[in-house]
């Protein structure tokens, strides 16, 4: 059994579960999502809803009740000391084996655990990880639902046209006093991005993706072939992933989000993907063939 740990937004759900799917795979073992982070959530993180039940995913079984081991290692105080450590990993039990990932890096050896029960938790934010089974992902993460017709029409446009995806991350990279925290990408990034695409592709139509629509108009609205995606549906953090895949091209922010829009490119030989110079949560974070500007 390969139990892991699923917990935040919708781009580190999939960075978990296509780890989990390939350490499974790998060491030919039943996948478990601990999704009890959902009914137990830090009011500091936000809210934040499981998602991967409204994707095609074909593994894994909800755990129903944590390892008491795994429960003990999970204390916040525990957590805490166990992240001095490059690597860790303990007994959880007579039968499991703890995993934590204590730094955001390409850990090959958790594949040679001499382990048939793991549980693991961490971020996981690198292809290395999964890029095997890259073709199986991309089908697992289709939505099950049908589209409403809004997004239907988005995904012809951005089929018929040299389409390029722009996401602009600002609400929780901007605080209450509206000073820029996190991993916030300046504007610059964002006209010098297009600029290139602009001189480098014919005719590009650019559909911006946003958590702040009203900034983004303001900013880009007058100066380029532009589109704004905006859906009002119920699922739309979804809809918007599956469009920004759509698209021909990508120009990130500095999101797992941003992330997946890029690499679930069904022909990203044929794509031009632009992402923001800087440090980012893994050092394998990116794919070599992005250009960071």
């Amino acid at each position: 059994m390969i139990a892991v740990k699923i917990w935040g937004g919708l781009g580190n759900q999939l960075f978990q579960y296509a780890f989990g799917y390939s350490l499974a795979k790998v060491k030919q073992a039943e996948l478990m999502l601990d999704t009890h982070f959902y009914t137990h959530q830090p009011k500091h993180v936000g809210k934040r809803n499981f998602k991967l039940d409204q994707l095609r995913i074909e593994k894994g079984e909800i755990m129903n009740e944590i390892p008491f081991g795994v429960r003990i290692l999970e204390n916040k105080y525990i957590n805490k000391a166990i992240r001095v450590f490059p690597t860790f990993s303990i007994k959880a039990g007579s039968e499991i084996t703890f995993v934590k990932e204590t730094r955001q890096t390409f850990l090959d050896h958790i594949f040679n655990i001499d382990c048939k029960n793991l549980y693991v938790d961490g971020y996981w934010q690198t292809t290395k990880y999964f890029s095997d089974f890259r073709k199986e992902l991309i089908l697992q993460f289709k939505p099950t639902y049908h589209y409403l017709q809004e997004v239907k029409d988005t995904l012809d446009e951005i089929s018929q046209t040299n389409s390029v995806a722009v996401h602009i991350r600002r609400a929780d990279y901007i605080n209450s006093r509206g000073r820029t925290i996190g991993h916030y990408t300046r504007p610059q990034y964002y006209h010098d991005a297009i600029s290139k695409i602009s001189r480098e592709q014919n005719n590009p139509v650019f559909f911006f993706f946003s958590d702040d629509m009203d900034w983004v108009r303001n900013e880009f609205g007058d100066a380029i072939n532009s589109r704004f995606v905006q859906f009002n549906t119920l699922h739309n953090d979804i809809d918007d992933l599956m469009c920004m895949a759509k698209c021909t091209h990508s120009i990130m922010s500095a999101s797992t989000f941003s992330w997946w829009g890029a690499w679930l490119k069904e022909n990203p030989e044929e794509s031009m993907v632009i992402a923001p110079r800087g440090n980012y949560f893994n050092q394998y974070f990116l794919e070599p063939n992005w250009l960071q500007i």
